[in-house]
């Protein structure tokens, strides 16, 4: 499936629409949600890399980085139809191949660990990740 032609990637093409799309269908809530996501902060440190099977978008990438010292893979995003087929591993293989930082933190929701420790991921005790949300 690596080879599939009929597989391409896109960097920093995704439109917020498409992007809503996408949240909606995988279950992050509803439209309301991204009433303020208008623009995409396409640049240096917010970098979106889509897949595309045929003409269809079928998953994406978000990675930050400061280009030196850190890359952080915030998503990793398959649509339910595309999902356990192993586009996932070949969007997350492609993804840390243009990361342009020797160490790449991950960003996981409760329940998809599994998918990033069965591809060589390592849980770390050295950092820890805090969430605050913010109102």
């Amino acid at each position: 499936m690596k080879n599939n032609p009929n597989l391409r990637f896109e960097h920093n093409t995704i439109s917020a629409e498409k992007l809503i799309e996408m949240y909606v269908e995988i279950g992050w809530g509803n439209r309301e949600n991204y009433r303020n996501l208008h623009d995409i902060p396409f640049n240096k440190s917010c970098q979106y890399i889509s897949l595309f099977l045929e003409d269809e978008l079928i998953g994406f990438s978000k990675v930050l980085t400061d280009g030196y010292s850190f890359s952080i893979l915030v998503e990793v995003v398959i649509t339910p139809l595309y999902k356990r087929q192993g586009f996932g591993t070949i969007l997350l293989e492609y993804t840390e191949s243009q990361i342009p930082t020797k160490h790449l933190f991950v960003h996981s929701l409760s329940g998809n660990q599994d998918f990033f420790l069965q591809r060589n991921f390592k849980e770390s005790s050295d950092y820890h990740l805090f969430l605050k949300k913010l109102s």
